[in-house]
């Protein structure tokens, strides 16, 4: 083999593992972002469909079946859904803000009679003092 034959494939082999080299940086970024956009949907896909029980672990309900339970607590049942929980309340709120109008009626009658039998006593001091 001559000194020109080894140049030519030392040559050869470097500009082919150049070529490589560059190609490789250009790809690996592009291979990178395709990986995590991979992660991302399988991430997605596990979340809407959600995933079986394994050992030690409990099952993971999907995203329709989330969402039914959600809208099953959005509905009358007769006492146990979130909806039914809050007219109850509402209605108790309702009562007790009756009771405090009717309350706060009694206090403003009963400061009036208050200020009527201040005022009587006041007049009837003045009427003893004056005689």
């Amino acid at each position: 083999m001559s000194i020109e034959t080894v140049l030519f494939w030392s040559a050869a082999v470097i500009s082919v593992g150049g070529a490589f080299t560059m190609i490789w940086k250009l790809v690996k970024p592009l291979i990178q972002r395709i990986k995590s956009l991979s992660n991302s949907l399988d991430l997605f896909t596990r979340d809407w469909f959600g995933e079986p029980a394994t050992s030690g672990r409990d099952a993971v309900p999907g995203v329709m079946a989330r969402l039914n339970k959600i809208d099953g607590e959005l509905k009358h049942n007769g006492g146990s859904t979130m909806k039914d929980a809050v007219k109850r309340i509402e209605q108790k709120v309702d009562r007790i803000d009756e009771r405090i109008e009717k309350g706060d009626k009694r206090f403003i009658e009963g400061e009036t009679r208050f200020q009527q039998l201040e005022q009587r006593l006041d007049n009837l001091e003045k009427s003893t003092s004056d005689e």
